[in-house]
């Protein structure tokens, strides 16, 4: 290969090996059939503790939903929740956590100590895709990906990226105890 060959093939692949690693999709594979909700946060796993019978959240009404998981382990452990309003089914929902309540797409990374640190994502920062919803048996499964930012007074890195987010389970009605 002459020496002008050698550089262009090098740029065209440096190029596909770029736009590759660029374009991979942040959302990951389609929730598994267990209840679980799980995530990358800039690079670490975060596995959450499901409850039985798999308990992520409560749902307000049939289309607003909170979905709050500790992660398992130590009793002051990492918090992912979101709060999803407008939900109609399946279908991919940008983050809005501007919007009034029953509309608003809000999610929120806690580390450890809610009191020391937090991150939130703002507008159009991620998306959550719903794969399946039913308000009636108040099951859901989903994945997300967003970007957060850490809340004003509080250390820590600016900015941190959830990736790879995937959970499924039932959420309670509203003021029941429990799941069932």
């Amino acid at each position: 290969m002459r020496p002008q060959n050698r550089s262009a093939y090098a740029r065209t692949v440096f190029w596909l090996v770029t736009v590759s690693a660029c374009s991979a999709d942040p959302l990951g594979p389609l929730p598994g059939p267990e209840d679980h909700l799980s995530a990358t946060v800039d690079g670490a796993h975060f596995v959450g503790f499901v409850p039985a019978p798999g308990c992520i959240g409560s749902q307000l009404t049939p289309s607003m939903f909170f979905v709050s998981v500790n992660a398992g382990g130590t009793l002051q452990s990492g918090n992912l929740s979101f709060h999803l309003g407008d939900i109609s089914g399946p279908g991919r929902y940008p983050m809005r956590p501007n919007e009034v309540q029953e509309h608003q797409r809000a999610a929120i990374y806690t580390p450890d100590d809610p009191a020391r640190l937090q991150y939130s994502a703002p507008a159009e920062s991620g998306e959550i895709v719903i794969d399946e919803y039913d308000a009636s048996q108040r099951t859901v499964a989903g994945r997300f990906f967003f970007n957060a930012i850490r809340v004003v007074g509080t250390e820590g890195p600016e900015w941190i990226h959830i990736r790879q987010g995937s959970f499924r389970g039932r959420l309670r009605a509203w003021g029941a105890p429990d799941c069932s």
